[in-house]
């Protein structure tokens, strides 16, 4: 099972979190965007394990081995210019 992840807009973890989709992004210091995301976490369980989900998914297939293996030989092809 996943969790559904509340960033803010000012880390690094907003290029890994699609708002609405796998967590909630919301402005720092904004207090009741993050209120909201926290309640809306909390309260919708069916949508949260699905975004949960989602988000897990998206993340394993993402550093799978196959595809961590192409990364790999990008680089190196980019790298020596073959």
């Amino acid at each position: 099972m996943g969790i559904p992840a509340i960033v803010t807009h000012d880390c690094g973890a907003k290029q890994y979190v699609i708002d609405g989709k796998s967590g909630f992004v919301v402005k720092p210091n904004d207090d009741e965007a993050l209120a909201r995301a926290v309640l809306y976490v909390t309260q919708s369980t069916q949508r949260s394990l699905e975004m949960g989900e989602f988000d897990r998914d998206r993340c394993r297939d993402a550093i799978s081995q196959t595809n961590m293996l192409r990364g790999i030989k990008e680089l190196y092809t980019s790298i020596l210019g073959a």
